[in-house]
This record gives structure tokens, C-alpha cells and sequence, in this order.
């Protein structure tokens, strides 16, 4: 009897244990539907993309200034690089740079008429101070002129989000190291408050 119902509870703990008050069913397979946080903030209308792309010379920089609100609406930001050859991606926080016009970024849902609290502005050249360099990667090749040259693009795209820091700009620059390179950036996040930020 023992053995009956000890196999009994390890047929059904999959139930209790999966079986979460307020999970939803797909009425078609009877299945539970889970989703990631990410992608639950997309269907909150709290999910934003900016993009942008363009040719640079060698030694330009393609720079995007974000600046974060002094709220507890913590900015969660995944950053997308690419660079057709040469190129060097470096984010700086708290530059002091006197930023440009705002930047467009878009609503991942766009049934929702939320608008993004966290800024993209656009980088004037040198007008500040960089900040503090807290990440950089290098992608892409040009190995210069000759018979064997050889050329690459690359890109970085980062598999953890990073959560800015509230009222603080940061600089987020593709350094061009070859002429003729096309480059872009993708910046997606969402802006939420934790229960253990309140």
C-alpha cells in the first residue's frame, strides 16, 4: 500500500507543482502557458527598441547618449552592435557630454500609447567628458591594403540585459577603425520597478 501511494504522489507532484494559481491554459491543448519577464513587459507596453545605422570613416564614431530618469523605473537595456569590418563598441557611464536632439525609440507593442521615460538623445562630438568605460569589445577586421588583405565584419550582441543606473547618462560609441565601414546599434529595454525597489 505504501509503494501504491508513494507511486500515486510522484505520478501527480508534476500537477501540484506545475499547477499555479493564475498560470493561463491554452484552451486548445489544455497546456500552461509561461512566458519570459521580457517578453511579459512587451504585452505591458513597457518594452521600447531604438535603432540606428550609418557609414563611418576611419577613427569616426557612430554615439547614441542615454539618459536614464531619477525614478525607480529601473531601465533593463540589451545592447546589439554591428560593424561590416573594423570596429570597437564602448559603453561609458556617466558621461557629461552635452547631448543633441531626442532620438525615437518605439514601443514593442504598438497597440499601447505608453512612452518611454528612459532617453536616446542624439551624441554631439566632444562636448564632455566620456565618463567611466564599463564595457568594450572589439569585432570585425580590416588588415589594410595588399595582395592578401583581408576584411570582416563582426558584432556583438550581449546575452544578459544591464540595468542602468537612475539619473545617469551614459555614452554608447562604435569606434570605427577602417574608412567605408557600415555600422549599427540596436537598444532594446524595458522600464520597470521591482517590489524590493519601492
Amino acid at each position: 500500500m505504501r509503494k501504491l501511494c508513494l507511486f500515486a504522489l510522484i505520478l501527480l507532484f508534476p500537477i501540484f507543482a506545475y499547477s499555479q494559481p493564475g498560470s493561463p491554459i491554452d484552451l486548445r491543448t489544455g497546456a500552461r502557458i509561461t512566458e519570459t519577464f521580457e517578453h511579459y513587459e512587451v504585452h505591458e507596453g513597457d518594452h521600447y527598441t531604438f535603432t540606428i545605422d550609418s557609414t563611418v570613416g576611419d577613427t569616426d564614431t557612430l554615439g547614441i547618449i542615454i539618459i536614464t530618469p531619477d525614478t525607480k523605473e529601473w531601465a533593463h537595456v540589451v545592447f546589439d552592435a554591428q560593424g561590416a569590418l573594423d570596429t570597437h563598441l564602448k559603453i561609458f557611464e556617466t558621461n557629461t557630454e552635452v547631448p543633441g536632439n531626442t532620438r525615437t525609440a518605439y514601443n514593442n507593442d504598438r497597440n499601447s500609447t505608453n512612452t518611454n521615460t528612459t532617453l536616446i538623445k542624439h551624441w554631439r562630438r566632444k562636448s564632455g567628458a566620456d565618463g567611466t568605460l564599463i564595457y568594450r569589445n572589439h569585432f570585425g577586421i580590416d588588415s589594410g591594403l595588399g595582395a592578401n588583405k583581408k576584411i570582416g565584419g563582426g558584432g556583438d550582441r550581449a546575452s544578459q540585459e544591464w540595468i542602468l543606473k537612475q539619473n545617469t547618462q551614459y555614452l554608447v560609441a562604435l569606434v570605427s577603425a577602417t574608412a567605408g565601414n557600415i555600422v549599427s546599434l540596436k537598444i532594446s529595454w524595458y522600464e520597470t520597478t521591482f517590489i524590493d525597489q519601492r
